[in-house]
């Protein structure tokens, strides 16, 4: 069992060791003039009573575009998205397969599976598709890191890559620990 350090509520030394130090890709404002030192997608003036559908349009418009994933030199920025995939019987690897087409259109992107093969063929077609043994080696290659982490076998092999390549991750059980905790 994982206890707290301090009297620091959880909540806050996940952020102080996760987030604080994180820079955004884009920010999305009304008003970019505040923020000039960081990349600022305008969206105008906002309805004060616009809904989730509107609020959705005016943000589709404006501010999805290539340019939030595109580095100063003006190349698309590298993705390495860790997690199973079909066939793996897991809502994670469909999830994820699902994921990735919308991910490519601002990334390029490659998958790091942890599995004999990978039977999507959009994935076939349109990713890298990497071991984790290769990725312990050249994950540091990557602008980007996205882990989907499930409560199964399935998940083990991200601690190690995990601890040598932070990124973000994208924790789909709460019972986390628990399934962790059985490996050793």
């Amino acid at each position: 069992m994982w206890e707290s350090p301090g009297p620091e509520p959880v909540s806050y030394l996940l952020h102080t060791a996760c987030v604080a130090g994180l820079a955004p890709d884009v920010v999305v404002t009304s008003r970019p003039n505040r923020l000039t030192a960081l990349p600022c997608v305008d969206v105008g003036a906002i309805p004060e009573n616009a809904g989730l559908d509107r609020l959705l349009e005016i943000f589709s418009s404006r501010a999805c575009t290539d340019s939030f994933a595109v580095n100063p030199g003006g190349v698309r920025m590298t993705l390495a998205v860790v997690s199973p995939l079909p066939p793996q019987h897991t809502g994670i690897a469909d999830y994820t397969s699902a994921l990735l087409p919308a991910l490519a259109r601002y990334y390029t992107v490659d998958v790091i599976v942890a599995q004999d093969g990978v039977k999507d063929e959009w994935v076939l077609s349109h990713c890298g598709i990497r071991t984790p043994k290769w990725f312990m080696k050249n994950g540091n290659k990557y602008d980007r890191i996205l882990y989907h982490v499930g409560n199964s076998p399935f998940h083990y092999y991200m601690l190690d890559l995990m601890q040598t390549h932070p990124g973000v991750v994208c924790l789909h059980d709460f019972l986390w620990g628990i399934s962790f905790g059985m490996q050793s």
